[in-house]
């Protein structure tokens, strides 16, 4: 399968999908294709796996491609946060005003709510702002 998207930030959303399906066990594969227009404008935040699957998942599409375009939606909210962490944006003057938190917070085990992470990531704001 070759998925393209192009995504446009702030906020962060899918403008444009492409996809086809290069190799498939079967020829009405690629009538589920018809799912793809559908993510158009979709908004890429809490709760875009649930959306993906509302759109394409079970008998409304195939599950390789729903399953395929989830995890693209997590790495693309990662690469985000590089690039965007990249350009030296202000220090935020507490956690809470972190709006960038809500996609790191229990993302995986190295960023739970109450793990080693968040909290090198609340002391390290407390120290730039202290400076």
């Amino acid at each position: 399968m070759d998925v393209k998207l192009l995504i446009k930030s702030d906020p962060l959303m899918i403008e444009d999908v492409q996809a086809q399906m290069i190799h498939i066990p079967m020829s009405e594969c690629t009538t589920t294709l018809d799912t793809i227009e559908k993510l158009k404008g979709l908004k890429i935040k809490s709760g875009f796996s649930k959306n993906i699957r509302d759109i394409m998942g079970g008998t409304k599409g195939c599950t390789h491609l729903c399953q395929l375009i989830i995890v693209m939606g997590q790495e693309i909210v990662h690469g985000w946060l590089t690039q965007k962490g990249s350009s030296n944006p202000p220090v935020p003057k507490d956690l809470k005003n972190f709006s960038e938190k809500k996609f790191l917070i229990d993302s995986c085990r190295l960023w739970a709510r109450e793990g080693a992470k968040m909290k090198h990531l609340e002391q390290a704001i407390t120290d730039v702002i202290r400076a």
